[in-house]
């Protein structure tokens, strides 16, 4: 009888195990090379879809809880905004009687023998207070705001201008009500755009005109509050959405200004709420040309 023997699978050669491990070697040290400078070119664009990500996030939350829900742009003092916080315009504080006091026309308290009614919520952090400075009061379903320049334990709140009529306090009342203003949401993180990627606010040098184009509000401290605050029908509320749309500029300020793949504006349209990214039209005297049509990104 003659023993068949198995085909065997001829292995691989020591000679071809290196050549292999070569290629691998200079295959990864490529791809050390290159991968972080093609990311490195990519930070603009994906600082832009952040933005664009948070503002449709913040659209939703204003949909889902049916309250005013936004993102507040924190601006530093070179003009860019590397921070982004989710906030929410809470309900009108009410409660107890406000009543003027005697001594000071510009001084009003709020009296709660119960004890319910208390404008610092039991809280020692003054930033985690209900009530806060740049609140407005209402009195007796009256249209004038008082805004409220302090708040002080004891349910005491200063405010401008004075509710006195002709040297004469207003009586107590029952009947008044705390417009507060947005509020940075518990228990979320702010926001941090990738390295060097900002929301510019400065000076664009090709038009003297700001690069962001939006309406901030004045604090009562005189610094501004860039707040974008969704309605839950999706439109802008507040100074932001008085106009027909907000513009923000995204680049990267490590690049050169005349770059035109490192900047993205992300467009915001007031009254619908729709969100759109364009380029920068810097072949244009109008950098914001491709801003007109909402249906034209330029990318």
């Amino acid at each position: 009888m003659h023993r068949t023997t198995a085909g065997r699978r001829p292995g691989f050669t020591l000679v071809e195990l290196l050549v292999v491990i070569g290629i691998i070697l200079v295959v990864a040290a490529l791809a050390l090379l290159l991968i972080p400078r093609f990311q490195d070119k990519q930070k603009a664009s994906l600082g832009a879809d952040k933005v664009q990500q948070h503002l449709l996030t913040a659209k939703m939350t204003a949909l889902r809880d049916r309250r005013p829900s936004g993102i507040r742009l924190v601006v530093g003092a070179d003009g860019y905004a590397r921070t982004l916080q989710y906030i929410q315009l809470p309900d009108d504080f009410k409660g107890g009687t406000l009543a003027p006091d005697p001594n000071n026309p510009n001084q009003v308290v709020i009296q709660d023998p119960t004890g319910v009614t208390d404008v610092t919520g039991g809280l020692a952090e003054q930033p985690l207070w209900p009530v806060q400075p740049g609140d407005y009061l209402f009195l007796n379903g009256g249209s004038t705001p008082y805004l409220i320049t302090g708040v002080n334990a004891g349910n005491v709140l200063q405010v401008q201008p004075s509710p006195w009529t002709n040297g004469v306090p207003p009586a107590p009342t029952v009947n008044y009500s705390i417009a507060r203003s947005p509020r940075p949401m518990a228990g979320i993180e702010d926001v941090q755009l990738p390295q060097d990627v900002v929301v510019d606010f400065t000076v664009y040098p090709l038009t003297g005109a700001p690069r962001s184009l939006m309406q901030p509000e004045t604090r009562p401290d005189g610094s501004l509050a860039y707040d974008i605050l969704f309605a839950p029908d999706g439109s802008v509320l507040r100074r932001a959405g008085a106009s027909g749309k907000i513009v923000l500029w995204i680049r990267d300020v490590s690049r050169d200004d005349a770059e035109p793949g490192h900047q993205t504006l992300i467009t915001v349209f007031t009254r619908t709420g729709l969100i759109a990214a364009q380029l920068v039209d810097t072949g244009s005297p109008n950098p914001y040309s491709f801003t007109a049509d909402p249906r034209a990104s330029g990318l």
